[in-house]
């Protein structure tokens, strides 16, 4: 079990990412230390199998105060892989509502934490994180076997942004962070080419 202290004055640096190497339940606590006297906090979140939050409404009074908040991972239904989806934090102020956007991002991976082979045993291209995202996230890659490998970044139009990725590269896993603060908002795909494997992942950035 985890906590992270929470504020809105900087919701960019907000992130949340969560391994798992098994079956059993994974619980994050969330402390939300409010800059300002709050009148109430609601939760919501996407709608997905392996993610629970517990309570979805608090109540904060006098300035000071703080709330907890239960995150509970469950992924006994899931592939293993990377899984992104999040919650939003609503606050009341004043009479004004505040609204805040925490990616959650789960690692699922099958067997013990450190007896995993360095060598995969298929190419992989897995789901950035954070996604959505503002203005970087990382993109990790599998590798069988050496190959010559192509990563490029397209926009909804197809149209080619970014070559991430050029060169032959060894067996192994890799990850890459990706820098979009020249980009605008909106969905773009980026797309991994080694040897005979392709695969291509949607991703959201939201400034």
């Amino acid at each position: 079990m985890g906590t992270d202290l929470i504020n809105l004055e900087n919701p960019d640096l907000l992130r949340i990412l969560i391994e798992a190497f098994s079956t059993n339940n994974v619980v994050q606590t969330l402390d939300y230390v409010p800059s300002s006297n709050l009148g109430y906090l609601a939760v919501s979140l996407v709608d997905v199998s392996w993610l629970k939050v517990n309570p979805l409404f608090a109540i904060i009074t006098p300035s000071g105060n703080s709330a907890e908040f239960i995150i509970t991972i469950d992924p006994s239904g899931i592939n293993p892989g990377y899984h992104s989806s999040g919650i939003t934090v609503y606050s009341s102020h004043a009479g004004e509502m505040e609204r805040m956007f925490i990616p959650i991002n789960l690692d699922y991976v099958t067997g013990i934490a450190g007896e995993q082979s360095d060598v995969p045993d298929e190419y992989q291209l897995y789901q950035n994180y954070p996604n959505p995202f503002n203005p970087s996230t990382t993109i990790k890659y599998d590798l069988k076997e050496k190959s010559f490998v192509e990563l490029k970044l397209y926009d909804i139009l197809g149209r080619e942004i970014d070559v991430l990725v050029n060169k032959e590269q060894s067996a192994g896993r890799y990850e890459l962070e990706f820098d979009a603060s020249n980009l605008a908002s909106g969905i773009y795909f980026y797309r991994i080419q080694a040897g005979e494997y392709v695969s291509v992942k949607k991703m959201l950035l939201m400034k």
